[in-house]
């Protein structure tokens, strides 16, 4: 069975929808909606359907390669040409995908042709780990907000049962049972249920791991040494090992300017990455920062939103104590695999 489960509206569960959301539907509006099956997908065909609506302006697809080629292949002669968005790549790190569905909102508004976008995304794949999944599942929940209300984008997320793990996928029908009104209208674009549906806490950092303290006036030279000696053992390029060090950097300088002023960073070495981590007084208020893209005149905002872009995987987590923000960078090897 395969149903579409709307995330910010009040439809109820239901058959697939064509992409113009329905008869009589308002003018533009972002609607957000969960494609969850648990045997055959038919990705290719189901969305070549989709594009089919005569309200379908421009799409993008942002899933594995090898979705692109299941979509090419069902497409008629004519069809639109999808863009096609390489999840594995652009994507790494989950928190990656706000600020590209964010760019594509932008540029279909820019056309100003009056068509509705449609959206594709894959995040929540087979081929990735226990960690990036759950990063993955709570992006898939945060473009609710992060999408604006008045954006002509139908923007549907895809879980494939046949591929998942049994577990990630109860998890997924679970949640959706968990945020249903009493009138069955959708809740998960509530940000009070948002923040009640964090990730699982961080797993436990490693008794090996380097710990640096971290101020105003000092610890960033040592975090600097730690990183160079870390990512020289770990056989890290020149430019990748600058860039656990910017991370770094950028997250010992968070700490300090929100954390309250001091902090702890933590770098330490796995068989398969590079990881650094702060740990501080601060707390997560808005569950978007670091994944929209900074507004060009503005001097804030920029780091985090830079580890973002340059980690294999960023995970932050309010804790007992205050605020733990994890960095991993993928060794090449292990790296390679995941794609």
């Amino acid at each position: 069975m395969a149903i579409f489960r709307p995330v910010n509206d009040t439809t109820t569960q239901q058959q697939r929808p064509d992409a113009s959301g329905g008869a009589g539907a308002p003018g533009p509006s972002f609607q957000h909606q969960l494609w969850i099956a648990d045997g055959e997908l038919g990705f290719g065909e189901a969305v070549a359907s989709m594009m089919a609506s005569p309200d379908v302006a421009a799409v993008v697809v942002v899933a594995p390669a090898a979705r692109h080629d299941e979509l090419r292949a069902a497409l008629p002669s004519g069809a639109l040409e999808p863009r096609f968005v390489d999840v594995d790549v652009a994507a790494r790190n989950p928190a990656r995908l706000i600020t590209i569905w964010l760019d594509a909102v932008a540029e279909a508004a820019a056309d100003a042709d009056g068509g509705r976008l449609l959206g594709i995304s894959e995040s929540v794949h087979s081929g990735r780990t226990t960690d990036e999944l759950a990063e993955a599942q709570q992006v898939d929940r945060l473009l609710s907000l992060a999408i604006p209300e008045a954006s002509n984008l139908l923007l549907t997320c895809v879980y494939d049962g046949a591929a998942l793990p049994a577990a990630e996928l109860e998890r997924v029908w679970d949640e959706q049972a968990a945020a249903t009104g009493a009138d069955g209208a959708p809740l998960l674009h509530d940000a009070s249920l948002l923040a009640s549906l964090e990730p699982a806490p961080l797993g436990e950092v490693p008794q090996q791991a380097r710990r640096i303290e971290i101020d105003e006036m000092a610890g960033l030279a040592e975090v600097r040494r730690a990183v160079l000696e870390e990512t020289t053992a770990a056989g890290l390029s020149d430019a990748r090992a600058d860039d656990v060090a910017l991370a770094a950097n950028e997250l010992a300088a968070n700490s300090v300017r929100h954390g309250g002023g001091r902090g702890t960073l933590l770098v330490w070495r796995t068989a398969d990455a590079v990881v650094v981590q702060s740990e501080d007084a601060g707390h997560i208020t808005d569950p978007l920062a670091g994944m929209r893209r900074p507004e060009p005149m503005r001097s804030s905002g920029r780091g985090l939103w830079m580890v973002n872009q340059i980690s294999d995987l960023v995970q932050r987590r309010n804790t007992s104590g205050g605020l733990a923000t994890r960095a991993t960078f993928l060794l090449p090897l292990a790296a390679e695999a995941s794609m």
